[in-house]
C-alpha cells in the first residue's frame, strides 16, 4: 500500500510504545494535525553548533556569527520561524562552548523501520565526553515534545542500532529537551540519560512499529473513505456523482 504520509520520528516515538487503543487516538490527532513551524533550521546547524570536526583536532571554532547567519538564510521563506530557531540555536551554542566535549562528524545512517520508511535518533556527528563516545538526541519541539515512553523508544532504537557497533559499545546515549520557563518564555537544556533497565527488547520494538504502522494505515484509509462520502454528499464525484 502506498503510504500518504509518513509518521515523523518524533510522532511515531510518542505513539509506538502506547497500549493499542490509546496508539489509535494519539495517531488520529497526529493525522489531523497541520504544523506551522519547523526546527528543521536549529537541526541542520547542530554539527556547526557543536563544532562537529572531520577529526579531533584542534581547529579553529565556528562562529556563533557563522550560525546565525545559516538560520537566517534557511529563515527567508519563513520568517516566523526566525526566532525560535535562534533562540534554540544560541542556547546549545552556549552550552557547548562551555563545556570541555569535542565533536567529531560521523554517519550512523537512518533506520530503516518497514514501509518506506526511516528514522534516525542521531546527529551527523557523536561527541567525546571524559573519553567515551556520547550520542545526543535533540527534541526542539516546545509541546507535544517527547514523553517518557517516547524517551525509552528513542533510547532503545539508540541502543539497538547503535551500540551493536564495536567502536560504541560503550557509548552513552543522551536526549536533550528544551522545557520553556512559565515565568519569562526563556528555554533552558534538560538532558536525559538512558537508563539500561528500560530499554526494550529488539522483537517487542519492532512489533511497536509494525503495530503502529498498520493502525496509522487504518486511518489514512478512513480520511480517504470520509473524502469520498463528502464528495459524493455535495454532488463533485465526477460525471456519474
Amino acid at each position: 500500500m502506498k503510504i500518504n504520509r509518513l509518521l515523523l520520528e518524533t510522532d511515531l516515538a510518542r505513539t509506538a510504545l502506547l497500549p493499542k487503543d490509546e496508539k489509535r487516538i494519539q495517531l488520529r490527532r497526529v493525522r489531523d494535525f497541520i504544523p506551522k513551524f519547523s526546527w528543521g533550521p536549529f537541526k541542520r546547524c547542530l554539527p556547526g553548533i557543536f563544532q562537529a570536526r572531520k577529526s579531533l583536532l584542534d581547529l579553529p571554532p565556528v562562529a556563533w556569527s557563522d550560525i546565525e547567519a545559516a538560520i537566517q538564510s534557511m529563515c527567508r521563506k519563513h520568517p516566523n520561524w526566525l526566532e525560535g530557531n535562534l533562540q534554540l540555536a544560541r542556547l546549545v551554542f552556549d552550552y557547548v562552548s562551555r563545556s570541555e566535549m569535542k565533536a567529531r562528524e560521523w554517519s550512523f545512517g537512518p533506520l530503516p523501520v518497514g514501509h518506506g520508511a526511516v528514522v534516525k535518533f542521531w546527529p551527523e556527528f557523536y561527541c567525546v565526553e571524559e573519553d567515551q563516545p556520547l550520542i545526543i538526541f535533540a527534541d526542539p519541539r516546545r509541546g507535544h515534545g517527547l514523553t517518557s515512553l517516547a524517551r525509552k523508544f528513542v533510547f532503545s532504537t539508540m541502543h539497538h542500532h547503535i551500540a551493536a557497533r564495536s567502536d560504541f559499545d560503550g557509548a552513552c546515549f543522551k536526549i536533550a529537551v528544551f522545557p520553556v520557563s512559565y515565568e519569562d518564555g526563556s528555554r533552558k537544556i534538560r538532558l536525559h540519560e538512558m537508563n539500561e533497565s528500560d530499554l526494550i527488547d529488539l522483537d517487542e520494538l519492532t512489533f511497536a512499529i509494525q503495530e503502529t504502522y498498520q493502525l496509522w494505515f487504518e486511518i489514512l484509509e478512513e480520511r480517504e473513505r470520509d473524502a469520498r462520502r463528502a464528495s459524493r454528499g455535495t454532488g463533485t464525484g465526477g460525471l456519474f456523482g
